[in-house]
């Protein structure tokens, strides 16, 4: 198996959440897993010279994989919504990709083991990727609305494929559904996702999801903002270890809402793993991350006026 290349899509306000990221891909990927990283820039205040050479000497040895391009450069659509947006750059990156199949992350994503490509694809060549039932999701209006688009009926909902990152694409399916007549402009107007349109591609052409996916799913425990306290961490790490999985996550949410007690938890687990080297550094982060988060929201404000 070839390696993959692994996809995120940022904005300033994430900044704290990518060096994590960009240190724990330092710490626990290797060059037979992954071939290149690109970092979509989707904030209308790009990234300055000085934090993107911070963010490059996060990478350390993975620096000369990386690539950071402004969606900008990738797409003239501006759909009003920075998570719409984000969407169709997932997509769109394809056209980018050397490898023959790509992991999109999100931010809140970092890995605290190890990684193989064993973690992303199944020895026969498959995505991992498993499934799940949207009949009471959240997200159900959406995959319906992306199902019927697709022509087709209701009933994959009761096993479809997750939304959750990180989520593995095979590039030239991606591309196929990037370069379709006018998919920038359907995508908005028809009110698509990304994962549920791969999908439901994948469903059209083939019937089913047998050559792509093998139904395992990545383990990534997240803390979310519902459930940002004591417990709620605990429950995710546990299921970390349980799971032995490559990825944690923590919501942008979460470490806006934990209290000190609640994220000091956390911030031993990444002590832990080897993401911080002291309980004084995950502070140091957290208040990082404040400050970003309120300019990010100030300048994002700024910009609709």
């Amino acid at each position: 198996m070839e390696p993959i290349t692994l996809i995120t899509v940022t904005y300033r306000g994430e900044d704290a959440l990518l060096s994590l990221q960009a240190r724990s891909l330092a710490l626990y990927a290797s060059p037979r897993v992954v071939e290149q990283v690109i970092v979509i820039d989707n904030d209308e205040t790009r990234l300055s010279g000085r934090r993107l050479t911070d963010l490059l000497n996060v990478y350390d040895w993975l620096r000369s994989r990386v690539t950071v391009i402004h969606s900008g450069s990738i797409t003239s659509t501006r759909a009003g919504s920075g998570w719409v947006n984000q969407q169709i750059l997932k997509l769109l990156i394809a056209n980018y990709v050397k490898t023959p199949w790509y992991v999109v992350l999100d931010a809140k994503n970092h890995a605290i083991r190890p990684l193989s490509l064993s973690d992303f694809l199944s020895p026969d060549g498959r995505a991992r990727g498993g499934f799940q039932s949207y009949a009471v999701h959240p997200l159900k209006a959406r995959l319906l609305t992306t199902l019927r688009y697709m022509g087709l009926d209701e009933t994959p909902a009761d096993y479809y494929p997750p939304t959750s990152t990180p989520f593995v694409f095979k590039t030239e399916i991606a591309r196929e559904i990037a370069n379709s007549h006018g998919f920038e402009a359907q995508f908005v107007k028809n009110d698509l996702t990304e994962f549920f349109l791969y999908s439901a591609w994948i469903l059209q052409r083939d019937g089913d999801w047998s050559r792509v996916f093998d139904g395992n799913a990545i383990q990534c425990p997240v803390v979310w903002g519902g459930s940002a306290n004591a417990s709620g961490v605990e429950e995710a790490i546990r299921l970390a270890a349980d799971f032995d999985a490559p990825f944690f996550g923590v919501h942008r949410r979460a470490l806006q809402r934990l209290r000190p007690s609640d994220y000091r938890l956390l911030a031993q687990h990444w002590v832990s793993w080897g993401l911080m080297r002291s309980l004084h550094e995950a502070q140091q982060f957290r208040l990082r991350f404040f400050r970003e988060q309120t300019a990010s929201l100030v300048l994002r404000r700024l910009y609709r006026r």
